[in-house]
């Protein structure tokens, strides 16, 4: 049973929203779910187990976001 993340910890979303020029807010939010997923304790750390742990997130916008980043 994976843990629903309801918020991004005060100091990361601090850090993330330096970037926040260079996105447009669909992109933002995707930038700013997988950092912070990556550093979730899940046994699988992948988009599907991330995404499941966000209840706002979407897996095929993640998933997009990430294939067709440069």
């Amino acid at each position: 049973m994976l843990n629903v993340i309801s918020t991004i910890p005060p100091s990361l979303e601090k850090f993330l929203g330096e970037f926040k020029d260079l996105f447009i807010k669909p992109q933002f939010e995707n930038f700013k779910i997988y950092p912070f997923g990556l550093q979730l304790e899940l046994k699988r750390t992948n988009i599907q187990t991330i995404n499941e742990c966000r209840p706002k997130s979407n897996y095929d916008s993640l998933h997009h976001f990430l294939t067709n980043s440069p």
